[in-house]
């Protein structure tokens, strides 16, 4: 059997809260003048850039428009908050992108920035995950059926498809690799 939604988004944010912890401390590393590479945190931004950005939160976007539909907004389920926070933690990403190079060459400043813009995007991920949790994927679970089920998997499915094969599996075995090297 198929699993729900629910269960698959629940899946990615398992993964999601694997790269948020992974980012943070490779952050304290830079921190505490352990000497991080930039190209390993531009590969670790990157993959945060892939997976939860382009991936997940694209995914959940096409989520949030079938829920939408269904009335969740007006049941409590804070969809424009969410889709909002999506916006800006893509941004915030672009910003600790930005000052990768300045930090790995000891810049305070942008060491300062980095470790400010990545704490915060790890805080504003955490809470945002744990509220999908609380209202969104229960209320999908309860909704989800028949036309709105199958335009969302429909979605899903044509995201999959445009990606290519391999492309998820392939960001899986980079974060990995990673995760082991440090």
């Amino acid at each position: 059997m198929k699993p729900s939604p629910s269960t698959v988004f629940e899946q990615e944010h398992v993964r999601v809260r694997r790269l948020l912890e992974f980012l943070h401390k490779t952050v304290e590393r830079l921190h505490s003048g352990d000497g991080v590479r930039s190209d390993e945190l531009n590969e670790i931004l990157e993959l945060v850039h892939q997976y939860v950005d382009r991936y997940h939160h694209a995914r959940e976007d096409s989520l949030f428009d079938v829920l939408q539909a269904l009335g969740a907004e007006s049941k409590g389920v804070p969809l424009a908050r969410l889709g909002q926070e999506h916006d800006r933690l893509r941004s915030m990403i672009g910003v600790a992108r930005s000052h990768v190079e300045d930090a790995a060459r000891g810049d305070g400043g942008a060491i300062a920035t980095l470790e400010h813009v990545v704490r915060e995007y790890c805080s504003l991920s955490r809470s945002h995950l744990d509220e999908e949790e609380r209202s969104v994927f229960p209320f999908a679970e309860r909704c989800l059926e028949g036309k709105g089920l199958e335009e969302l998997e429909a979605a899903l499915a044509a995201d999959e498809a445009a990606r290519g094969e391999g492309w998820l599996e392939d960001l899986v075995r980079r974060q990995e690799r990673l995760e082991e090297l440090s």
